[in-house]
């Protein structure tokens, strides 16, 4: 009773303390100790306001994104983001609906990231499905010969890719964000499914320990969709160039693993449906070529994927910020 009671407070004084955080945020962002305690405090609030439900809690936080849309939170560059890849296509009132679709994905999407922290084993199957048993198969077999480098985006629900960690041997997993606290939050949802996963932080993401790794015959899954600022690789993106980090693609040169893609969808019924691919390309003459034609491909797939299933890619990300050289464009504010 008392909880039904404090709860609509507690929803008004999360709407007023999120509207604050993102005014504040800019002038706050640099200052790490400030901004990590303003962190810790919004995470805070939002456990407390949850449903233990987890069918409650995604149509609640539905409703919280729905209101973030309409207060423009993260708007601005979802639009810039959706004009870049279908202006050409689809008319503004279409990407003025499909913006709203990505909010109401990723509304789902974040609620999920928090629920992984406490979900039960008994429900694991319940949530997550293997569309293509027979890739699956075939990367176990590979693995008895080979590591595998599996490649993610962010894509559907990238945090799910922990359940990789219950039906594969030799599981590792990279992610690392700007925030300490997420980065911590990650980690216990990689540790909550199989405490062999191992998230390599900053300081141990280096070529040696990926070598290392991967010549051991083991699985590690990274993203590489991400904008790098000091990059000098560039590969269209819905006839844009964007950056992406260079020495990824060096790895399956250098070390011989295969590369395989995974891409999360989420049904209607919130089930994450896991579909696996393998990635395959020329052999360029050179190794630069070779790693250039292994990052065409990666975004190729990832690109037709995006077109079928737009609301599922994270239009949140300012994914064309870095310009190549002579490129003078500002996209993002």
């Amino acid at each position: 009773m008392l909880y039904k009671l404090a709860r609509p407070v507690l929803i008004v004084f999360f709407i007023i303390s999120v509207a604050l955080y993102a005014a504040t945020f800019p002038f706050i962002k640099k200052r790490r100790t400030l901004k990590e305690k303003a962190d810790e405090f919004l995470l805070a609030l939002v456990l407390a306001i949850l449903p233990k439900n987890r069918m409650q809690g995604l149509e609640w936080s539905e409703k919280i994104f729905r209101l973030f849309y309409k207060l423009g939170l993260g708007k601005k560059k979802v639009l810039v983001n959706l004009n870049i890849a279908f202006g050409k296509t689809k008319s503004p009132d279409e990407i003025e609906s499909l913006a709203k679709q990505v909010y109401r994905h990723w509304s789902y999407a974040v609620f999920d990231i928090l629920y992984f922290r406490k979900i039960e084993r008994a429900e694991i199957d319940a949530i997550f499905q293997i569309d293509t048993p027979e890739i699956y198969e075939e990367i176990k077999k590979v693995q008895q010969e080979k590591g595998i480098l599996l490649l993610t985006y962010h894509f559907g629900n990238s945090i799910a890719t922990c359940y990789t960690g219950l039906i594969f041997e030799n599981m590792y997993g990279y992610i690392t964000t700007q925030t300490p606290l997420v980065d911590s939050i990650l980690e216990q949802i990689r540790e909550r499914f199989d405490k062999k996963i191992t998230l390599y932080k900053k300081s141990a993401y280096n070529a040696l320990q990926i070598m290392k790794a991967l010549k051991s015959k083991k699985i590690l899954s990274m993203a590489a969709d991400f904008d790098v600022a000091k990059s000098d690789m560039f590969i269209p993106f819905f006839g844009t160039p964007a950056s992406t980090p260079r020495g990824i693609y060096y790895f399956p040169v250098r070390s011989g693993c295969a590369v395989y893609l995974l891409f999360i969808l989420r049904s209607e019924d919130h089930r994450y449906h896991f579909q696996f691919k393998k990635l395959t390309w020329a052999d360029g003459q050179t190794e630069e070529e070779t790693c250039m034609n292994i990052a065409s491909a990666y975004f190729h797939e990832l690109e037709l994927m995006t077109e079928r299933y737009p609301e599922h890619y994270m239009w949140f990300n300012s994914r064309w910020r870095t310009r190549p050289p002579g490129d003078d464009t500002k996209f993002y504010a």
